[in-house]
């Protein structure tokens, strides 16, 4: 919702109530605070890790149930934020397609190492 003035701690807090709080392994984080990553993009820090499309931490054996984002500075144009329902997009498979689903084998590794740094491809992604 838009307009809310929340501490940091605020933030945690109401994250809490749904579950324990995750440690990301490799994102930028508060060293009082590692449970919370800070995203600061700049021209000097572009948002290389969240450029495009992805899901948090699905290389993790059980994922977090969720993510709550904060932005202080909002752009005026751009800069969206777009959530995506795993659940509603199982459930609109054909049978066949959920059938393979359930019955294939799927792996996600973390990365040895943070993923490189470099440019962001296109000036219209959102950093998310």
């Amino acid at each position: 919702m838009r307009g809310q003035d929340i501490t940091v701690d605020q933030q945690m807090a109401f994250g809490a109530l749904f579950g324990e709080l995750s440690i990301h392994p490799f994102s930028p984080n508060l060293a009082d605070k590692p449970e919370m990553i800070i995203l600061d993009y700049s021209a000097d820090n572009p948002p290389a890790l969240t450029d495009i499309w992805h899901a948090d931490e699905t290389f993790r054996e059980t994922p977090p149930l969720g993510t709550i984002l904060r932005a202080k500075v909002v752009p005026e144009t751009g800069g969206d934020t777009l959530f995506a329902s795993m659940s509603a997009a199982y459930r609109g498979l054909s049978e066949r397609m959920k059938h393979a689903s359930r019955t294939s084998r799927r792996t996600r590794a973390m990365p040895s190492s943070p993923p490189p740094t470099g440019k962001q491809p296109s000036p219209n992604t959102s950093s998310g």
